[in-house]
């Protein structure tokens, strides 16, 4: 039954007591988002945030990361905290994945995110779109408080999706196009248009190459994601895989 839903819908969601026994592990990653968002915070309020970002991309050339999602792990630290490798290797999701993708799928890509609110103009993944075509599908698991002021992740079925695409005949299909909220809310109806929202350890798997989405809009308060990206191919040019390495 869950197979089929997330075949032909693209997504499926499931609250932490149906697919996690023991939160322990889950609980100290959340231990150490919460450390290295005092610390963010900490040198945000301090203005070196402004500072390293800017010595970052005048002197090496690199690329600032999105301002409304802070990543929190490193390059390579996959394999120096051991709860993530757990969390990933968890039986549930192991299998719900390569019953989606086939028996060869692996781990990818990983995250631990953290937004909160900014007064900017909302851009890049924070507008509908599709993700980079591939036979992938990611993993988020929350690890605070979601609801539809403080990140929610925000999306729209494969079916409707396929739909909305059908219908834009004059409209290049391809996945580096973003779609505004006018867009979206002059096609699809508000219950067209589904929210990942909950608590500690509630968990959706999502194809985001069938499945319109956006993230990381926050209103007011904070967001906490744990996400995972499963493939049967590595993905060339995905930050979110440089912490396996």
């Amino acid at each position: 039954m869950v197979q089929n839903i997330l075949k032909e819908k693209g997504f499926t969601i499931f609250r932490k007591d149906s697919w996690l026994n023991d939160d322990k592990e889950l609980k100290k990653i959340l231990k150490i988002a919460e450390k290295r968002i005092f610390f963010y915070n900490l040198i945000s309020l301090s203005g070196l945030r402004n500072f390293i970002d800017i010595f970052k991309r005048k002197v090496f050339k690199i690329k600032t990361s999105k301002v409304f999602l802070v990543e929190l792990l490193k390059k390579s630290e996959y394999h120096k905290i051991k709860s993530l490798s757990k969390i990933t290797k968890n039986p549930f999701i192991i299998s719900t994945v390569k019953n989606y993708l086939g028996k060869n799928a692996k781990l990818t890509g990983l995250g631990l995110w953290y937004s909160k609110k900014l007064n900017i103009k909302y851009h890049k993944s924070q507008l509908f779109h599709l993700d980079k075509k591939g036979e992938y599908i990611k993993v988020f698991i929350c690890l605070s408080n979601i609801n539809a002021s403080n990140g929610a992740f925000t999306f729209i079925d494969a079916f409707e999706t396929k739909k909305f695409f059908q219908n834009k005949e004059n409209v290049l299909k391809t996945t580096s196009l973003k779609f505004d909220d006018v867009s979206i809310n002059s096609f699809f109806n508000n219950d067209k248009i589904n929210r990942f929202t909950g608590s500690f350890g509630d968990i959706t798997f999502c194809d985001t190459t069938r499945c319109l989405h956006q993230g990381s809009r926050v209103s007011r308060g904070y967001r906490i994601m744990l996400m995972m990206v499963f493939s049967n191919t590595q993905m060339k040019g995905d930050k979110s895989s440089e912490i396996l390495i």
